[in-house]
């Protein structure tokens, strides 16, 4: 081989060289560099999975929440239906309370007036008595006695009815 220029020598220091270079890489380059790597997979791995844990957090809190909202606003529903229908309770017991007190009014707005008629017709009476005494005086020319003049009003009375 040393036709070929092949220096047996040198091609074998150079095979234990690259077998020692390829020792020492393997064991503080390689390894190392590789340990980084994988630590960085499992990282990247572990930060995927806590991201998805995350999304699942995430879509959990919004359906959630979703459900939350849902409930309050029925539970407001509900809540204005029951001050609604109160509402109305009251109005319709308050309307019934005017109703009542208005007949009331009117009762005694009736009676009022029933007395008031009553009064008018004694004062009309009164009043038609003097003036038959007044009449029969002039007529007459003379006082008449009260028990003349009772007679004769209760005399005219009569006839005017």
């Amino acid at each position: 081989m040393e036709g070929l220029g092949i220096n047996w020598k040198i091609l074998v220091g150079q095979l234990i060289n690259f077998a020692i270079l390829l020792y020492v890489l393997k064991r503080f380059a390689y390894k190392p560099f590789f340990n980084v790597l994988e630590k960085r997979r499992q990282k990247i791995e572990e930060g995927v999975k806590k991201s998805v844990e995350a999304e699942k957090t995430l879509q959990e809190t919004r359906s959630l929440s979703e459900k939350i909202k849902k409930s309050g606003e029925e539970e407001a529903r509900r809540a204005f239906k029951e001050v609604e229908e109160r509402a109305n309770v009251k109005a319709g017991t308050i309307v019934a309370a005017a109703e009542e007190e208005k007949k009331k009014m009117i009762t005694a707005a009736q009676k009022l007036l029933e007395e008031e008629k009553k009064r008018q017709k004694e004062t009309q009476k009164n009043e038609a008595k003097e003036l038959a005494v007044f009449l029969s005086e002039k007529i007459l020319g003379e006082k008449i006695d009260l028990k003349k003049d009772q007679k004769l009003i209760e005399g005219i009375l009569a006839d005017l009815k």
